[in-house]
């Protein structure tokens, strides 16, 4: 691995072995460490508000791709609902403590998202460097697939008076 990063060769196959007995190789060992060292994120909050056609979230993912995206996704399918770019990142210093990772502090979301009623979601948050969200030129996602909630519209309605007069009946609400 030390060769590997200041660019140099080596003969010693220690690694090489060891990981193949696993059925992996040095290169598809690397990525699986970058992947895991680069993919932090935690949703912290997640919620229905208002009439339940827009959802509160709340957490932060950090990766040092360019762009934010938070994803609607259906629970059922797996498939994109609708997205939302995450323009002004929350400054989370309490991430940066504990990641010990510099920049790390500006990963957070704190976003209120309309989404339709009527069905199980969750949120995905995705890192890319394309400015429209997709995966051109580089991404990332973190799903928080574990937190799942139902998004419903509750009709309000209130019967104020009832009333009734010989064969009719008045009423107000």
């Amino acid at each position: 691995m030390i060769a590997y990063k200041y660019n140099q060769t080596t003969n010693h196959v220690d690694p090489d072995e060891y990981w193949s007995r696993f059925g992996y190789d040095m290169s598809q060992f690397r990525d699986l460490v970058s992947y895991y060292y680069s993919n932090f994120g935690s949703l912290d909050y997640l919620a229905t508000s208002g009439e339940g056609a827009t959802i509160s979230v709340r957490g932060w993912y950090f990766n040092r791709n360019k762009y934010e995206f938070l994803f609607v996704m259906d629970a059922n399918t797996g498939r994109e609902i609708s997205r939302y770019q995450v323009k002004t990142p929350t400054i989370r210093q309490d991430v940066e403590k504990v990641l010990g990772i510099a920049g790390s502090a500006v990963s957070g979301f704190d976003a209120q998202i309309s989404v339709p009623t009527g069905r199980n979601i969750f949120i995905m948050s995705r890192k890319t460097n394309d400015p429209l969200g997709n995966t051109n030129g580089g991404a990332v996602d973190k799903s928080f697939a574990s937190t799942k909630i139902l998004a419903t519209y509750s009709p309000k309605a209130s019967l104020d008076t009832l009333s009734l007069k010989g064969d009719t009946i008045s009423t107000t609400g």
